[in-house]
């Protein structure tokens, strides 16, 4: 190519880059040219008034004219967020102003707005007609600081929620977070109220893909990572929070989400919402008469698995006891993944072939949205006879070789000493050692041996005192009777219930040493300890600590060195009182026994709630406080509730 015709292709191209200018140009001013705003003062306080403004040009056609205004149009729907309140506006003047010696003016339109609290706030996008022309004002940012000293604007609180629906029973993962222009540091407090609809669990952290949640501007800063289980439908409120960080305290009121509900067979069955594979097996297929075998059945995936219930079972003669769960699971942004396994004890009636049947399992796949079913294949258990030689050896299961007790069978107690007002003039030997030394000063000793013999001659001896008799023997002796003949019926769960009674009654060996037999033969699945101190022994301890004292105190000021047995006696007396206090803690604490078959222990006292493990018949448990018809039981690192009529209370 010439050097001519180069000129003509530089030529063209500088004439389509003007084109394509002029286009643009033409194209924003066809969509509106975009304004912002001014704010005044630039940081305002909670309950003062600030104005919002913006500035449009006039057209210098439009200066000639004094008098006249042009038509300005605001926008029909309130651009302003709930905490920042329209105290008048719009107002419009028209200003003038000499830029580089030329005379321009120029339309301002005024919102004065008052903020009912701190915070950052975002104001939309508006449209604001004037005359012909059509302005879009650029989204604002408006800081309002706290009304009293230092007047800092508050960081902002926020729920990070995975997108999708959710539903009744599902395990929702979350992340607290607080919203700032900089990074934050800690949080120092943070409160959670909880709420009816759901519960909130805080975990420690999330695994998996965190979902985007991309907001410019923002630095989020995390406080806490949780997973929200509702268990009803419909539009619901996430808890409230209180969060202070850095002397600022925030709150986040009202998050909405929408729960959907999940069909009834699985509702009313395992409840799980998820995606889950399972599998059941047997230790050991074949047995032999007297032996017992282990049945597991294994649930793993993602989902809920914390709120899930494990299928029914079905054993042709055979005894199932519930051993519990085996859990091994973790947090995800996809709910709980892992597995947990439930254990049950298969004990055969008889020998022969059984088959043991474990239901399906019915759950709900949220992606695919509809129900899912798992089976298990029949599981064959072998029980075969004894041989004949080892016959003397193997003994006859769900038996404990108990005999019941006369009437007149004398046997020790609980508080025998602590409930008799004869026991408590032992504590006169001490009171007269301790008065005989600043009333009588060389006759302190013979006051104090003058107290012995007062308490043992006159008061002790004559009512024999030394003689441990239990008022509840009576009673002890009947429970334990009672228990003696529902076990040799098979009735183990009732023979139980009243050997604990009667250990409750009475603290002799020979009570307690029956309860340990009957549950290590039939193994319940929960047991509340027995109680473990008799308070007695801690009320002789508090009495021996008593004299150590007033020893101490009467011979300390004559002989040196001597002081260390009043402190001997102080610390043996503070022992003493603390072990007489939860001895008495332990005997008196309510408990009780589950005496129905298949009772869910559930995490709410609502029979909505399917979260839950299920208790086998004969278990125990500490006993709380009652809500409707039903009542709170723990043990340690168990609680929960249960049917009033499912619990048979002491």
């Amino acid at each position: 190519m010439d050097r001519f015709g180069q000129a003509r292709c530089r030529r063209i191209g500088r004439r389509l880059v003007i084109l394509f200018l002029i286009l643009g140009v033409e194209a924003q001013n066809l969509a509106g040219e975009g304004m912002e705003w001014l704010i005044s003062p630039p940081l305002p306080r909670v309950g003062e008034p600030f104005t919002l403004n913006v500035r449009f040009p006039i057209p210098q056609q439009s200066l000639s004219d004094e008098g006249s205004l042009l038509d300005v149009i605001p926008p029909k729907e309130n651009f302003l967020p709930p905490s920042i309140q329209l105290f008048k506006g719009p107002l419009v003047q028209t200003r003038r102003e000499r830029v580089e010696g030329r005379l321009s003016a120029y339309l301002l339109v005024s919102y004065i707005c008052v903020a009912t609290r701190a915070g950052r706030f975002r104001l939309d996008p508006i449209q604001i007609k004037i005359g012909d022309q059509e302005y879009r004002v650029e989204p604002f940012l408006v800081e309002v600081a706290q009304k009293d000293p230092p007047h800092r604007v508050p960081f902002e609180l926020d729920w990070i929620i995975p997108k999708g629906s959710f539903y009744v029973g599902q395990a929702i993962p979350l992340k607290l977070v607080a919203k700032d222009l900089k990074a934050l540091k800690e949080s120092e407090a943070v409160q959670i109220e909880p709420t009816p609809l759901g519960i909130l669990e805080k975990v420690a952290n999330l695994s998996g893909k965190e979902p985007k949640n991309e907001q410019p501007g923002w630095v989020l800063s995390t406080i806490g990572f949780y997973l929200y289980t509702p268990y009803r439908e419909g539009s619901q409120s996430l808890p409230f929070v209180t969060v202070k960080i850095e002397g600022i305290e925030q709150k986040l009121e009202r998050t909405e989400i929408s729960v959907l509900p999940i069909p009834p067979i699985v509702h009313r069955g395992s409840g799980a919402v998820g995606s889950f594979s399972a599998k059941a097996s047997l230790d050991q297929s074949t047995i032999s008469m007297g032996e017992t075998t282990t049945l597991r059945i294994r649930i793993e995936g993602r989902g809920n698995l914390h709120w899930i219930k494990g299928p029914s079972i079905q054993a042709e003669e055979c005894s199932l006891i519930y051993e519990g769960r085996n859990t091994h699971i973790r947090p995800t942004w996809e709910g709980y993944e892992g597995w947990i396994e439930e254990t049950y004890r298969v004990v055969p009636e008889r020998a022969g072939s059984f088959i043991v049947r474990v239901q399906p399992f019915f759950f709900w796949n949220p992606p695919q949205r509809r129900i899912l079913e798992l089976s298990f294949p029949p599981l064959s258990l072998q029980v075969q006879e004894p041989k004949k030689e080892d016959t003397r050896k193997i003994e006859p299961p769900k038996r404990v070789n108990l005999d019941p007790l006369s009437e007149d069978t004398k046997v020790s107690g609980w508080t025998t000493w602590l409930y008799r007002p004869g026991s408590y003039f032992l504590f006169l030997p001490a009171l007269f050692g301790l008065l005989g030394k600043r009333i009588w000063e060389k006759g302190r000793y013979a006051l104090y041996l003058g107290g012995w013999f007062f308490c043992l001659g006159t008061l002790v001896l004559p009512f024999s005192g030394f003689h441990r008799t239990d008022p509840s023997s009576s009673h002890a002796i009947k429970e334990f009777n009672v228990g003696v003949l529902y076990e040799r019926e098979g009735q183990w769960q009732e023979a139980l219930f009243h050997l604990r009674k009667a250990v409750y009654l009475s603290s002799d060996p020979l009570f307690r040493k029956s309860v340990q037999k009957v549950e290590e033969t039939y193994r319940p699945a929960f047991r509340a300890p027995l109680p473990r101190w008799v308070p007695d022994r801690w009320f002789f301890m508090g009495i021996g600590a008593f004299h150590l004292i007033a020893l101490g105190s009467m011979v300390g000021d004559r002989k040196r060195g001597m002081g260390w047995i009043l402190g001997i006696g102080i610390s043996a007396l503070l022992i003493a009182s603390v072990g007489l206090y939860y001895s008495l803690s332990d005997l008196h604490k309510p408990w009780g026994m589950i005496t129905d078959s298949n009772v869910l222990l559930r995490k709410v006292p609502s029979a909505s709630s399917q979260e839950g493990i299920p208790v086998p018949s004969g278990s125990s448990f500490y006993v709380g406080k009652e809500k409707g018809e039903y009542v709170f039981v723990f043990l340690e690192g168990v609680k929960g509730w249960v049917e009033k009529k499912n619990l048979r209370r002491i």
